[in-house]
């Protein structure tokens, strides 16, 4: 009889476990956006800001539970300078992204991921001066790095999921794009807090 009770005992865990581990060969696309508050370290006159950003994806399960993928992140922020107008900054990167699926239940998956991006920034100066002819822009590349330690989604139905996140850690290093002056300008950003975000994932 416990013969008995141990087998179906195990073929109800294997079911549980096959029915909802993301299987290798599956492929992923979404679009998660959000917005995050950041701290400027290059320069004590620009104040903490808040950024908008949009990151479609593709993703690919190279094994069970673990994925590789592809993202393109477009981030914009814009802030005040006192005394001399508004800063628009603008931020393009791209790279690959990785990530595992943890089930914790039927329809809900801990999904934790880390992503790197070779990143393309541009920050306009819209001046406020009546002198002022044109605005100043600067154009800057650099590396991006991100983790997001606690990144939940849930799946109403298999092939749809809903991502959410309320935590990220995050560093921007740029450099100005300029071969008259490439470290004449640098910035530098890193972040660790409370930048809620939502993401939208289809599965086939």
């Amino acid at each position: 009889m416990k013969a008995k009770i141990l087998t179906v005992l195990a073929l109800l865990l294997g079911t549980f476990t096959n029915s909802f581990s993301q299987q290798q060969g599956t492929q992923c696309v979404g679009v998660s956006t959000g917005f995050s508050y950041t701290s400027n370290s290059n320069s004590d006159e620009i104040p903490n800001v808040f950024a908008i950003q949009c990151t479609p994806e593709f993703d690919y399960y190279l094994a069970n539970n673990f994925k590789i993928g592809f993202g393109v992140s477009f981030a914009h922020q814009k802030q005040p300078i006192s005394g001399e107008g508004t800063l628009k900054t603008t931020i393009l990167g791209i790279g690959p992204t990785l990530g595992f699926t943890i089930p914790l239940g039927e329809k809900v998956f801990y999904t934790p991921e880390i992503s790197m991006a070779y990143a393309f920034a541009k920050n306009t100066l819209d001046s406020n001066s009546p002198y002022a002819i044109t605005n100043e822009t600067q154009e800057l590349t650099g590396f991006a790095f991100e983790i997001i330690p606690f990144l939940m989604e849930i799946r109403p139905k298999e092939t749809f999921g809903i991502a959410i996140s309320l935590v990220s850690i995050s560093s921007v290093k740029l450099k100005e794009d300029s071969s008259n002056n490439p470290d004449e300008t640098k910035q530098l950003t890193f972040n660790i807090g409370l930048n809620p975000s939502v993401g939208f994932r289809f599965y086939f």
